[in-house]
């Protein structure tokens, strides 16, 4: 079955529970996302917004006391280096020593991947500290030489790596979202948006998008057969946590007002998260974060608070979330239904809403070298204000006017 790049990102968001990845998670929807959205139109290379990864070492930084540090900490390269080995070999044995949690379906995935996978190559690690003691978040850029294809395939994987109180080794932290701290948590959203860690992504997209443009053959295997393991991760994953909610249903009693007081009976209103926002322990932007939102995640909602939160069910516990990043429409129903979402179709008109589907600058005016107004992350919803004219979007956000390219936003 031939799936999108939005239907790739969709069952991975749902059924994916990590926040950080492994063997390349965040790879294949890069790799995927310009050889989907760009084979049936040319490319236009924008110099100007985005930077070319040869000159990766001149990546900015933000200017903060944490920008990224380019090979920097010998320590973190050894065991990245050691990881893409194991990883291209297929070696499971040494990757249990260093990937801690490491299930079955991630083993299984490493396997397939290696059956075609020869080498990593040019491996370079953007480290920032993390945010509890011995911790470091790395953007691992890498050219990764697929078997019997010669051109290689640049991408860059995001590790979370810690340090093992016993045996004072450095590990790869592959716990899902839900076991780790409120801070890595936070970290995370604040990294993923980092400006430094947006623009490695972005030069990695353009390099890709240039390769898969010149060889045919890596972009049909692409396309293709590395396409495919993935979707059956994501399938198997899913299917596991189908069997999981089924066994669990079928051991647990239906809930009572006596049993759980806080639990809206069957028939209560479901709720939609519009954004990836936290969730927090109390109705307070200074409480504790017990979770966080996909865009479309539903919960069950137990209270419209008067001061701008709104209580919320997901699974039998209790949370809070800002209402305004909340609505009772299913943003995926809302896409679907009225074509309002970017990806969904090709054409833009006055007044729509586009969900983005990547990350892309705004600027001052409808030029490549114009000021710099900000960034708009993917998952974050604009608005239209003109239609394309001359290859850019005059859009509203975050209430300011700016201009966007247009081929960022089909």
């Amino acid at each position: 079955m031939k799936l999108s790049k939005e239907d790739i990102i969709k069952l991975a968001k749902e059924n994916y529970k990590y926040i950080i990845s492994i063997v390349a998670l965040v790879v294949v929807i890069i790799v995927l996302a310009t050889c989907t959205s760009n084979s049936s139109k040319n490319t236009e290379k924008t110099t100007g917004d985005i930077v070319a990864v040869e000159n990766q070492e001149n990546i900015s930084a933000n200017k903060n006391d944490n920008a990224f540090k380019q090979d920097a900490y010998p320590e973190v390269n050894e065991l990245v280096n050691k990881y893409f080995s194991a990883a291209a070999a297929g070696d499971i044995e040494t990757l249990k020593t260093i990937i801690w949690p490491f299930d079955e379906n991630q083993q299984n995935l490493i396997s397939q991947l290696s059956q075609y996978i020869e080498s990593y190559n040019n491996i370079s690690c953007y480290t920032k500290i993390g945010p509890v003691k011995d911790s470091y978040f790395v953007s691992v850029y890498h050219d990764t030489k697929f078997v019997d294809i010669e051109t290689l395939a640049p991408g860059v994987t995001t590790l979370y790596i810690h340090r093992d109180e016993t045996s004072g080794a450095l590990y790869i932290d592959n716990r899902p979202q839900e076991e780790l701290e409120p801070e890595v948590i936070a970290f995370n959203q604040d990294y993923i948006h980092a400006e430094d860690v947006v623009e490695l992504k972005n030069s990695v997209d353009a390099k890709a998008q240039e390769v898969l443009a010149a060889d045919e053959k890596l972009k049909s295997f692409v396309e293709g057969t590395y396409q495919q393991i993935y979707v059956n991760f994501y399938a198997a994953i899913q299917k596991a946590n189908e069997q999981t909610q089924a066994e669990q249903n079928a051991d647990t009693p239906a809930d009572t007002p006596e049993q759980n007081a806080e639990t809206p009976a069957n028939g209560a209103t479901t709720v939609y998260a519009t954004d990836m926002v936290n969730i927090r322990k109390e109705p307070d932007t200074n409480a504790e974060i017990i979770g966080m939102t996909d865009f479309g995640s539903s919960y069950t909602l137990v209270e419209n608070m008067a001061d701008g939160w709104t209580k919320i069910d997901m699974d039998g516990a209790i949370g809070y979330i800002k209402s305004e990043f909340l609505s009772e429409t299913s943003p995926d129903s809302n896409a679907q239904g009225n074509g309002e979402t970017a990806g969904n179709n090709g054409s833009i008109a006055a007044g729509d809403s586009i969900y983005l589907l990547t990350t892309v600058n705004v600027r001052v005016a409808a030029d490549e070298n114009s000021e710099k107004l900000g960034v708009a992350y993917e998952g974050e919803t604009i608005k239209v204000v003109t239609a394309d004219e001359n290859g850019w979007t005059k859009i509203n956000w975050n209430g300011k006017e700016g201009y966007v390219k247009t081929e960022f936003l089909k």
